[in-house]
């Protein structure tokens, strides 16, 4: 029943493979993303993940703008793993909300301490934007960091706007009333 199962998703995973007979290397790949998943919830639980900083610059001049946080996790045993190998799986298991929370408190903090008041952008996925209380978050964590709220700026795909999109339009304007600065990232690129 088991194999069954993998080869279920596996069938369903795949908009070309209506039909999949099970295969030893299913099996193999069920049971590495199910590890996967354990040693995400930990890396979650026990706050495992560096941030990294790609330079934003003013288009005419070059001047610095400000500095976008990207999230790494260094795997102790399987090295740096991609953010968009580990995203999708928080996602889905229902861990972006306190990760990217985490991310945020992470580059707000240290962006409080940079002696050049650069702003400092964070990406918020369409799950954490519909978080009961993203707009409480947000405030909690500047406020915790002492970070002005004109400093920080809160990266969303264009996606976001599709679905339920009045909610979404409200939630982003209570957001900007703090202060916060709303960009759309990946604009074009295929969403």
């Amino acid at each position: 029943f088991k194999r069954a199962d993998i080869g279920l998703y596996r069938a369903k995973a795949s908009p070309l493979e209506r039909i999949c007979v099970f295969e030893d290397y299913m099996q193999a790949e069920f049971d590495d993303r199910q590890e996967l998943e354990h040693d995400l919830r930990l890396a979650v639980e026990h706050d495992e993940f560096e941030l990294a900083y790609q330079t934003q610059v003013e288009v005419m001049t070059l001047a610095p703008r400000g500095l976008e946080a990207l999230v790494r996790w260094n795997h102790p045993t399987r090295g740096q793993i991609p953010p968009g190998d580990f995203i999708p799986i928080a996602e889905e298991l229902g861990l972006i909300v306190d990760l990217g929370a985490m991310i945020l408190r992470h580059a707000c903090r240290e962006a409080a301490t940079w002696t050049m008041p650069l702003s400092i952008a964070v990406n918020l996925s369409l799950i954490q934007l519909q978080a009961p209380k993203i707009v409480e978050t947000v405030l909690e964590i500047l406020q915790e960091t002492g970070l002005d709220p004109q400093r920080l700026e809160l990266e969303i795909t264009e996606t976001v706007v599709l679905d339920e999109r009045n909610r979404v339009v409200n939630i982003l304007n209570n957001l900007r009333s703090l202060g916060v600065k709303i960009a759309i990232d990946d604009f074009g690129t295929g969403y």
